[in-house]
């Protein structure tokens, strides 16, 4: 075929070259930002984003705690105390628990009042008029608030202890260990709560002065 065409001055055509369509670029979905804020000297308030975040509730907060300087973190400071001695707190040290690290500590307690508010019996008591979560249960330890239960675990708890005529509820924990300054609270399972209190119509429950 090719002798025949170059006799009468013509040239083979080229078979069509094909190029395959690109596909589109997929641009991963970016998850939303988490914002925070932080009070700084002289009063200025300032809202700071994360970018990216893909972790959990509790890593978040240890990361937003992590970026705070001395500076900055000891201006806000909210200290809250109790009189434990007034509080109507029922004993639920019992109850099958697992135990959680308390959240948001940093803006409790200073790293050294860890050591001092930490130890084996804490406090929860609910506050449903806090304006970011009204699920938000509160951590206390000797009297002085030391943070908070994680979101999740509050919403979990926040209508059982709801239906209990206490003002406080008394569980275990730890507090710092070794190189750590992390405080930890045993929180009572869900299931194991939920009979608890099922099962206090049948019997008068016994409150202990925390």
């Amino acid at each position: 075929m090719g002798i025949v065409a170059r006799l009468f001055g013509r040239r083979p055509s080229k078979p069509a070259v094909i190029t395959p369509a690109k596909p589109p670029e997929t641009v991963p979905a970016r998850p939303p930002r988490r914002s925070y804020t932080v009070k700084l000297p002289g009063g200025v308030v300032e809202t700071r984003y994360t970018d990216r975040w893909t972790g959990t509730f509790d890593d978040w907060v240890a990361e937003m705690e992590a970026k705070l300087g001395p500076e900055e973190r000891i201006p806000a400071l909210e200290k809250v105390t109790v009189d434990t001695t007034a509080l109507k707190a029922l004993d639920l040290r019992d109850l099958p628990s697992t135990r959680f690290r308390i959240v948001g500590s940093s803006y409790c307690v200073t790293e050294d009042e860890r050591a001092l508010y930490g130890g084996t019996d804490y406090l929860l008591k609910r506050e449903p008029d806090n304006g970011s979560d009204a699920n938000a249960v509160a951590v206390f330890g000797q009297g002085r608030k030391v943070g908070y239960l994680s979101a999740a675990k509050a919403a979990s708890l926040a209508e059982l202890l709801d239906g209990l005529d206490f003002d406080a509820f008394q569980v275990g924990g730890t507090s710092v260990l070794g190189n750590s300054i992390r405080l930890w609270v045993d929180v009572p399972k869900v299931a194991a709560l939920s009979l608890f209190v099922a099962g206090l119509g049948e019997s008068e429950p016994q409150g202990t002065e925390a």
